[in-house]
């Protein structure tokens, strides 16, 4: 007779999740990680190799089922986090079950996660299509933000553990990395927040982070909370939030920059991300109007280097401030600095 379940097992990368049966002295281990399925047959306890046998042995019960399809790992997935998480009550003080949120998939984030397989000279050419076709631009916009509009989460963010944050330079010409800049912003800042009319407000946030969350395409979403916002900002002027995306050096270019900036801030620019962002950054957000509230972008190039997609995003950014059709997106800016000196472009 063979034993069968599933564990959770953290490892330096973060969690994998597996699946495990045993039918005499065969051992199937399947491990799921980022959307893909990997699976391992041995004898006896040799598992121990791919993975801790004791923690594997610590297992939720389950019917036999395939495994090589998403909707079976989702089913995996929800029963092991509803054995580590604890289960919310109602007024009566029993127990139910969390219904999974569904996390649609952007145009914009599916063109985004393509664009990460290309060469830098194709983002050059893309650049220069939408700045002479902006209207595409403004459509997978508008198509991202009716797929996510529906999007529903009371939680916070729920930022994952991060390596220490490095000293932050004091000129802004000795810094060599995002992660300096934004501690640069929210350590010294002896004059980007008043030269450039934003403010720091956080690092690394992910708009779609969802705990229990399953992807509308039916994968589950243990990857929602990866990557996210360089730094969240906010706008003096307007009191808006700001999607921060920071280009360091030689760190790809500005139009990668904007794909990935529209990304984040479509996800955020709905009334219910509002209101979720209102709630959980209040000191910040607290008076804003999450109905008629907007999401800004600013693409933030720290001592860049040439950049041949400068000036067909630096169009983009005109037509799209200037028609201002896209809902929900604010101003866009493009700000760079000459030495310890800001300068905008809009």
């Amino acid at each position: 007779m063979s034993k069968i379940g599933a564990a959770k097992v953290m490892t330096k990368t973060g969690p994998v999740w597996c699946h495990y049966s045993k039918d005499g002295e065969t051992i199937k281990l399947r491990r799921f990680s980022e959307g893909a399925i990997f699976e391992v047959e041995v004898e006896g306890d040799e598992i121990e190799a791919f993975l801790p046998l004791k923690e594997c042995k610590q297992l939720i019960r389950a019917e036999s089922y395939s495994v090589n399809k998403v909707e079976v790992w989702t089913k995996i997935l929800r029963k092991l986090e509803a054995k580590v998480t604890e289960s919310p009550k109602d007024s009566a003080g029993s127990s139910k079950k969390r219904t999974p949120i569904t996390v649609p998939i952007t145009y914009l984030r599916q063109f985004y996660e393509t664009m990460k397989l290309l060469e830098t000279a194709t983002w050059v050419n893309l650049a220069k299509f939408y700045s002479n076709a902006p209207d595409s631009l403004e459509r997978l916009w508008k198509r991202s933000r009716d797929a996510f509009v529906s999007y529903h989460n009371d939680d916070d963010w729920g930022r994952g553990k991060t390596q220490p944050p490095p000293l932050a330079p004091h000129r802004v010409g000795d810094i060599s990395s995002t992660n300096e800049f934004t501690e640069f912003l929210k350590q010294v800042d002896n004059s980007c927040s008043t030269k450039t009319g934003y403010s720091f407000v956080e690092r690394e946030l992910n708009p779609r982070r969802t705990r229990l969350g399953v992807f509308s395409d039916k994968r589950p979403a243990t990857k929602s909370g990866a990557g996210g916002i360089d730094v969240l900002l906010k706008s003096g002027v307007t009191g808006f939030p700001a999607v921060g995306e920071v280009k360091v050096g030689d760190d790809k270019n500005a139009y990668f920059a904007l794909v990935q900036a529209m990304t984040y801030a479509v996800e955020l620019s709905t009334p219910n991300q509002l209101s979720r962002l209102k709630r959980h950054s209040g000191d910040h957000f607290g008076n804003l109007n999450v109905n008629k509230g907007k999401v800004e972008i600013v693409l933030l190039m720290v001592n860049h280097t040439k950049d041949d997609s400068r000036e067909p995003v630096l169009k983009m950014i005109k037509s799209l401030n200037e028609k201002n059709y896209c809902e929900g997106l604010g101003k866009v800016l493009l700000i760079e600095n000459h030495g310890e000196n800001w300068i905008s472009h809009s």
